[in-house]
C-alpha cells in the first residue's frame, strides 16, 4: 500500500503543483467542491463524516452547473488528511458520490497512513475539473433465488454501480419477463410472495437511471415447493347447546385457509357454515328441539382439503320452559335501596324482577341470562315490599315458588364528610362522603361568624370542595355538612385556620 503522504502528493500535484506536503499533512480529511460564488462549508462536511464512519452523499448541487455534455465543472478539487481520523478516531474508510457519478474512497490502515481513490472525475485543459457524463447503470450480478417456503422466495444480487435511479425485479412469465417490483436506487434484496408453488420460477434484475437500463448477464432460479395439504382439524367439541342451536369448536388444522363446518342429513354430510383460516366455532342454528344431530369439520386450502379424524354428535334441548327460580331473598341497610338476590337452575334467556305494586306483579327490572342479584333503588323508608322471579325463554316463563317480603327501615341522614385537605391559607378545603349511608340531597358549607353558624354555600351532593375567599383575621371556623330530608352530619370536631 502506497504511504497517503505519496498519494497526497499526487493528487496535490495535479490541482496545484505548487503545494508542499506541509500544506496538506496535519490536517483533517475534507473534501471541497468550488464553482464560482458556491462553496461546500468545510466544517460541515468533516461534522458528518466523523459520526458515520461509513458514506456520505452529496446531492446539493443544482443541475444547471452541469455543462451541455452533462459534465459538472469546478475550479478545484482538494484533499486534506489528518491521522487523527485513520489513527485515534480508528476510521477504516469513507466514501463521497457526488451527483450519482464520481466517488471519493478513503481508505486507512489505523497508524495514520492509507490511500485514496477517484472515479468518475477528469481534468480539463484549463485546470478545472469535471465530473464525467452520467451513463447507463452498471448492470447488477450475483443474483439469486431461494424458496423460503411454497408462499415466499428471497431473491438477492449484488449492485455494481452508483449511478442507478432504481432497481426493477423481473421475473419469467413462460412467454416474457413481466416486472413485479421496482425498487430504490441501492436496494438489493426482495421477498416474492406472489409467484404461485409447485414450479421453478426464473427472476432477473435490471437497473434503470434516465439514460437507459442495465440487465444482470445472467437470471436465477427458485424451485418452489407445492403447496401442502391442511392439517386435519382436532379437538372438536360441542358447547352452549340449546334447544334450537349448538355450538360447534375444534382446534385449526395447519396450513388451512377456511374451515367448513358439516352436518349429516341422514344420507350425506351438507355443509352448514365457514369460517377463514384461524377459525375455531361455528353456531349452528335453525335445530329442532330434542333431536341428536352430528358434526364434522373440513380444513381447506387451494391444495385440497383434510376432514377432521372424528365427528361429534350432539342433543338439542327439549323445547320447555326454564327452570324456576329459587332462594329468594331482600335485604336493606339503607331505606332507599333494597338488594335482591336468588339461585337460577339453566334455560332461561332473560330474568325478570317482578314487584307487587298492591294490585298486581309489575316487571320492575329485565336482567340478561345467569343475573342472580340486583338493587332495587328509590325506596321509601319504612314501607314494605314484595319481591317475585321470573325466568324467561322462547317456550315460556318460570315463576319462583315463595316470594321475598322486606320492610325498610327508617330513614337516616347521610354519613358526615371526611375532610381530605382541611381549610388552608388560600381558604380551600376538599372532602369525601363515605359509602355506605343513605344518600345526601345537599351539602351545607357553614362558617361561624358572630357568635352563630352562617351558611357560606349550599352545593350539590356531588361536590368534594370549596374555597373561602372571605377569610377573616384570627380565627376562622368551618362545618361541611352532607344532609337529606332526615337531617345532616356534621364534622366532629370542626375544622379552623388562624388568619394573621
Amino acid at each position: 500500500m502506497e504511504t497517503l503522504e505519496r498519494r497526497l502528493l499526487l493528487a496535490a500535484d495535479l490541482v496545484n503543483p505548487g503545494w508542499a506536503p506541509a500544506d496538506i499533512s496535519g490536517r483533517g480529511i475534507t473534501l471541497r467542491l468550488s464553482e464560482g460564488t458556491w462553496d461546500h462549508p468545510l466544517p460541515e462536511l468533516v461534522a458528518r463524516i466523523l459520526p458515520r464512519f461509513s458514506a456520505y452523499t452529496q446531492t446539493g448541487l443544482t443541475a444547471d452547473l452541469a455543462d451541455a455534455a452533462g459534465r459538472y465543472t469546478y475550479d478545484s478539487i482538494f484533499f486534506e488528511v489528518d491521522d487523527v481520523l485513520g489513527g485515534r478516531h480508528g476510521l477504516t474508510s469513507a466514501t463521497m458520490v457526488l451527483h450519482g457519478r464520481a466517488t471519493l474512497t478513503m481508505s486507512f490502515d489505523g497508524k495514520g497512513y492509507g490511500q485514496f481513490h477517484l472515479d468518475g472525475i477528469s481534468r480539463s485543459a484549463d485546470g478545472s475539473f469535471a465530473i464525467d457524463p452520467l451513463g447507463k447503470p452498471a448492470a447488477a450480478s450475483g443474483i439469486t433465488a431461494s424458496a423460503e417456503s411454497y408462499a415466499k422466495v428471497l431473491l438477492g444480487w449484488t449492485l455494481n454501480g452508483i449511478s442507478e435511479t432504481s432497481v426493477v425485479v423481473k421475473r419469467w412469465n413462460g412467454q416474457a419477463w413481466n416486472s413485479i417490483a421496482e425498487l430504490p436506487a441501492g436496494t438489493t434484496t426482495f421477498a416474492d410472495t406472489r409467484m404461485g408453488s409447485g414450479r421453478s420460477v426464473l427472476y432477473e434484475v435490471v437497473t434503470r437511471n434516465e439514460q437507459g437500463e442495465a440487465w444482470a448477464a445472467n437470471y436465477a432460479m427458485a424451485v418452489v415447493p407445492a403447496v401442502p395439504l391442511p392439517g386435519a382439524p382436532s379437538d372438536l367439541r360441542v358447547s352452549d347447546v340449546k334447544a334450537k342451536s349448538v355450538t360447534i369448536g375444534w382446534a385449526p388444522g395447519s396450513d388451512q385457509t377456511s374451515a367448513q363446518v358439516v352436518r349429516w342429513t341422514g344420507s350425506g354430510w351438507k355443509q352448514v357454515g365457514m369460517v377463514e383460516a384461524g377459525g375455531n366455532s361455528f353456531t349452528d342454528t335453525g335445530l329442532q328441539p330434542a333431536t341428536t344431530y352430528y358434526y364434522d369439520v373440513i380444513a381447506v386450502n387451494r391444495a385440497g382439503n383434510t376432514w377432521a379424524a372424528q365427528y361429534v354428535s350432539v342433543d338439542s334441548l327439549a323445547a320447555a320452559a326454564p327452570a324456576a327460580p329459587t332462594d329468594i331473598s331482600a335485604t336493606a341497610t339503607i331505606s332507599s335501596v333494597v338488594h335482591v338476590a336468588w339461585t337460577l337452575h339453566g334455560g332461561e334467556t332473560s330474568v325478570q324482577v317482578r314487584r307487587w305494586n298492591g294490585h298486581q306483579w309489575e316487571i320492575a327490572a329485565t336482567l340478561a341470562a345467569g343475573s342472580a342479584e340486583w338493587d332495587d333503588k328509590g325506596r321509601l323508608p319504612q314501607s314494605t315490599y314484595h319481591y317475585e322471579i321470573v325466568t324467561v325463554n322462547e317456550y315460556g316463563v318460570t315463576w319462583a315458588a315463595a316470594h321475598a317480603t322486606l320492610a325498610t327501615p327508617a330513614g337516616q341522614a347521610p354519613k358526615g364528610a371526611h375532610l381530605i385537605v382541611p381549610i388552608n391559607s388560600v381558604g380551600l378545603m376538599m372532602w369525601v362522603i363515605p359509602a355506605g349511608g343513605e344518600p345526601a340531597t345537599g351539602i351545607a358549607v357553614t362558617k361561624f361568624v358572630g357568635g352563630k353558624w352562617v351558611v357560606l354555600a349550599t352545593l350539590p351532593p356531588t361536590a368534594t370542595e370549596y374555597i373561602d375567599r372571605g377569610l377573616m383575621s384570627g380565627w376562622n371556623y368551618y362545618e361541611v355538612i352532607p344532609y337529606n330530608a332526615y337531617g345532616g352530619a356534621l364534622i366532629d370536631p370542626y375544622i379552623s385556620l388562624y388568619v394573621n
